[in-house]
This record gives C-alpha cells, sequence and structure tokens, in this order.
C-alpha cells in the first residue's frame, strides 16, 4: 500500500489512519453528505479500509452546501456497499452535475477511479451503474493520437510514431530544399584530405567523401609514394607509416575517384573554405589581443570589457546571421561572423589605442 497518493492537479496527500483523521477534524464524503454538504476542493488525505478500497478526507472548511433537493422531498434510495458506506441513487444528468462519472466515461476522459463509488443508478433492465467522483480520479497518461497504443512522447505522438512523421517531414524539407536550389544532396559530394604535411609537395595520406545526406561514399587510408615520415602532422591526423603499409597508392584509386567526381553535380573541400577565412582571422584577432592587453594593463578596462560586449553579442550574432543565412553562405559564413567580430574589436582597441586616453587613468 502506498504511504502518499497524488490528486489530479498533482500534489500528494498523506495516507492516514482514521484516529488521526479524526483529530484534525477531516471528515468522509458519506459524513459531510449526512450534514447536508459537498466537498468544494480536493482531498486532503485517505485511508485504506478493510477491502483495501480508497476513502478520502476533505477539510471541512472548504465544502460547498448540497442543493436542497438533496435533502428536501420525498425520501431518498440508498445503498450500502461491502466497505459499509452508504451512496446515493441519482440520475445520470444529477450525478454530471456533481462531477460524479461511470467507470467508461472516466476512461474516456484519461481517468480511473481508485476510490469507491460515490453514488448509483439502476438502469431499466435492472442493471446498477456505479458513478465515481472525478476529483478522486487518477489521470491516466494520454495516449499516441495516430496509433493508441503508446503513451504520448512529443507532438501528441508516442516515440516510434514521432519519428515516423520526423523522417517524412524531413524527406519533404529535403525535396522542397532541393527544389529551391535546384541540386539533389546525393549528387553533392564533401571531400576532407589527411596530407604527410602543409605544402604542395606533400602526398595525400586518407581520403573522405559524404553527399550532402551524410552518407559515407569513401573513407580509406592512401600509402605515399615517396614520403615515409611525417612526425609533424602525425600528431594532428594521428595516421602513423605503419597504418599506410597496406593501404592502396593515390594512383590505385584514382580511377575511382574519378568515377565518383564524374556523377555529382557540386563538389565541396570541405575545411578548405574555412581554413582560408581563419587565417585573415588570425591576423586580427593577434593585433586586438595586443591592443585590448595594453589598454587593460593600463586601467582601461570599463572600455575594453565594453568594446568586447558589444563585439561578441551584437556583431558577431548579426555579422553570422547575415552571412551564414541571409547570403546563404552556410558554416564559411559562421566563420565570417567570427571576422567580422576580430576585426570589430581590432577597430575599437586601435582607436582607443591611439587616442591616448588610457595615458591618463590613473591606477
Amino acid at each position: 500500500m502506498k504511504n502518499t497518493s497524488k490528486t489530479r492537479s498533482g500534489a500528494s496527500i498523506p495516507c492516514i489512519s482514521k484516529n488521526e483523521a479524526a483529530a484534525r477534524s477531516l471528515l468522509t464524503r458519506e459524513e459531510l453528505s449526512q450534514m447536508h454538504l459537498l466537498p468544494a476542493g480536493e482531498p486532503v488525505a485517505f485511508t485504506y479500509l478493510d477491502d483495501n478500497t480508497v476513502t478520502y478526507y476533505f477539510n471541512p472548511e472548504n465544502v460547498t452546501e448540497a442543493p436542497p433537493e438533496l435533502w428536501y422531498g420525498a425520501k431518498k434510495e440508498t445503498m450500502t456497499l461491502e466497505s459499509g458506506s452508504i451512496i446515493d441513487r441519482m440520475s445520470v444528468k444529477r450525478a454530471a452535475a456533481y462531477g460524479y462519472y461511470t467507470k467508461e466515461r472516466l476512461k474516456t476522459m484519461n481517468c480511473e477511479p481508485i476510490e469507491e463509488p460515490v453514488a448509483y443508478t439502476v438502469r431499466a433492465d435492472g442493471s446498477v451503474v456505479y458513478f465515481y467522483d472525478k476529483k478522486t480520479s487518477s489521470r491516466l497518461p494520454l495516449m499516441c493520437v495516430k496509433c493508441g497504443k503508446s503513451i504520448r512522447f512529443k507532438k501528441k505522438l508516442c516515440r516510434e510514431c514521432y519519428e515516423e512523421d520526423l523522417a517524412e517531414r524531413r524527406i519533404e524539407g529535403d525535396a522542397h530544399r532541393n527544389a529551391h536550389y535546384e541540386m539533389d544532396r546525393s549528387r553533392v559530394l564533401f571531400f576532407d584530405l589527411e596530407l604527410t604535411g602543409f605544402y604542395d609537395r606533400d602526398e595525400i595520406l586518407s581520403i573522405s567523401i559524404v553527399n550532402g545526406h551524410g552518407e559515407l561514399v569513401m573513407n580509406t587510408l592512401v600509402k605515399p609514394d615517396h614520403t615515409k615520415k611525417w612526425k609533424r602532422t602525425e600528431k594532428i591526423h594521428g595516421i602513423t607509416p605503419e597504418m599506410t603499409e597496406d593501404a592502396p597508392t593515390l594512383a590505385e584509386l584514382t580511377p575511382k575517384i574519378k568515377e565518383i567526381f564524374a556523377e555529382c553535380d557540386n563538389l565541396i573541400a570541405y575545411g578548405v573554405s574555412i581554413i582560408r577565412t581563419i587565417i585573415f582571422i588570425v591576423l586580427f584577432q593577434i593585433s586586438q589581443v595586443i591592443y585590448m592587453g595594453c589598454l587593460r594593463g593600463a586601467g582601461d578596462t570599463n572600455y575594453t570589457a565594453m568594446a568586447s560586449t558589444i563585439s561578441v553579442t551584437v556583431i558577431r550574432t548579426g555579422a553570422s546571421y547575415l552571412f551564414g543565412f541571409v547570403c546563404n553562405l552556410g558554416m564559411v559564413g559562421i566563420w565570417m561572423g567570427l571576422l567580422a567580430d576580430q576585426i570589430a574589436r581590432f577597430l575599437f582597441a586601435s582607436i582607443r589605442f591611439k587616442q591616448g586616453k588610457w595615458t591618463k587613468i590613473r591606477i
């Protein structure tokens, strides 16, 4: 048995004994009914009866007077449950007005009754139908609107249906994007090379090619024809001479590479454009770091902090969005935003340095 239970609002209520309930002046639904009262709020505690059914306790200060028709007029028909609780007979319409529903009706509301019946009615065929209070029912997890078998994950769908829907949307988005740019992603190739050094005379050690869908087209090591060692670049890419001993040479791979490249519409050297942008970034970055360091050392910290904040939050963000999305430069455009940031810092710092205001600051 649980020591706590959650109401429909999500609040936790404790399990207490009848003596504790009496000491706190809490009342059951049956006791409130005898005083012509109805609970106006959610229960504040509960207890288990001998038959393991649940009875809820309500705060007597949070109740409302029952309608006069419930305690005036003709004598009410009642039923005694196995737990000893007495419940009234009422019509379906009246039960709905009090928030009482059948178990089947509660199921359609994603609720499950955990309290014993609070009222009943008798059908024309003589069968008894019990009503349960929606306020004390536990809320069931919502099911997927597509399959109706699993619990919802996102967008009112279960995880499996959500992933299927996401895949369909991606296909539709790719088709729309391909139509806009007049290209097929499978015919756009990105390639990356690892070399024995940094100059044109150095040889290729590995070739990696992927298409616009991210599918791997080629990924192979290449055995150099002349170079036997490349200790400087080995620390960068981790390719050792031993790893290329059994690899094919570039001459052996050339026919296959030509065949792959011949079938593509766009060939992009991954990283080359970015590295070219980084070359300019480093030039301005070195200069602005020196100028900014001099100004900070001279005590002009407020200006350097303000300049850096404006450059990072406004200029870098705006330039990255402009070049990356508006100008459709993609990843290169994002790095150009970083270049704009470094240029702005360089201008801010160099102009301030040449003005000489930092020489008048006392530290």
